[in-house]
């Protein structure tokens, strides 16, 4: 990055900008880029899908509600093959998660009956199924805040290890309430792709594995009126005229700070935590004082040399 003092400036006004509110968090004495290192993190997520069912399974289902769960016995009350009624009871159990080990009924099974309750065998019937998936998300690996899918980017776009200096990341990703609630409303950004409708739902989230660290541009942030500093993303997204525009915005802010903001915390852009996230930060405000200092004293050279030629 071509990282001058007149750069900086534009890079402040596109924050305030992206973030009115932060025009109350004083002057931004630090402000400087860095590889910020993103982890990789698959997790494994429980999703309910809602989908169409046939009037068979849902005939099963309703005799196992009425505890009816024998092959043998479905089999003697409806005439269908055995083999046929086992492999409808291991898609239930297995792949649709309507009955658990015990045979009894899950909350999906129940949802399920509801939905058709009153439905004849020749009308279209339909499922709330559990399915087990995988998805990848991105997560900022200093402070451990999942980005939004506008600022991602490939993987191929990023940085190895090799990359130049940047802050350490976290041993571990602690999904805590805040996390947990950024990766479902990360996911379901799957619905503008297509991969999951607009009825479907993260049930819940039952692992997490950081799979890999890679690195990217992103600013190290430090305004005179906040206590810590937080990092904050360049992405750029359509905007109401269509035309693709600039924005930089934190992905949290500390409680303390974001008291001096003025805002209601669900209008902010970014999430809201406590000091101890940012307290390992903090550390690190002195080292980009210092390459802020280093770089003006080398302006101040190049200028000095480019005006005596």
């Amino acid at each position: 990055m071509n990282w001058s003092e007149e750069e900086r400036k534009k890079r402040i006004q596109t924050l305030v900008e992206s973030c009115p509110e932060f025009i109350r968090a004083g002057a931004f004495s630090v402000m400087e880029p860095f590889w910020c290192p993103i982890a990789l993190v698959d997790i494994e997520v429980k999703e309910t899908v809602v989908e169409e069912y046939s009037s068979v399974e849902l005939l099963i289902l309703r005799l196992c509600f009425y505890g009816i769960r024998s092959a043998d016995e479905i089999g003697d009350i409806t005439g269908l093959d055995r083999d046929m009624v086992l492999k409808i009871l291991q898609t239930e159990m297995l792949t649709y998660n309507h009955i658990d080990s015990e045979g009894n009924l899950t909350e999906v099974g129940l949802e399920t009956l509801r939905k058709n309750e009153g439905k004849n065998a020749d009308e279209i019937v339909e499922q709330t199924a559990l399915y087990i998936v995988r998805r990848e998300i991105q997560v900022e690996a200093a402070t451990g805040m999942v980005l939004k899918a506008g600022m991602e980017l490939p993987k191929s776009s990023m940085q190895n290890a090799d990359a130049k200096w940047t802050i350490p990341p976290r041993e571990k990703i602690e999904i805590d309430d805040i996390v947990q609630k950024d990766i479902n409303s990360r996911l379901m950004e799957y619905e503008r792709k297509g991969y999951i409708s607009k009825d479907d739902a993260v049930y819940e989230i039952t692992n997490a594995v950081t799979t890999d660290i890679r690195y990217r541009d992103a600013f190290f942030v430090k305004p005179d009126h906040f206590k810590y500093p937080f990092i904050a993303l360049p992405y750029s997204k359509f905007g109401d005229n269509k035309q693709r525009k600039k924005y930089i915005e934190p992905l949290a802010v500390s409680k303390t700070d974001f008291n001096c903001l003025e805002i209601e915390e669900e209008k902010a852009v970014y999430a809201v935590r406590d000091d101890l996230f940012f307290k390992g930060l903090a550390n690190y405000v002195h080292v980009f004082e210092t390459m802020r200092e280093k770089r003006l004293e080398q302006e101040f050279k190049d200028n000095d040399m480019r005006e005596g030629e």
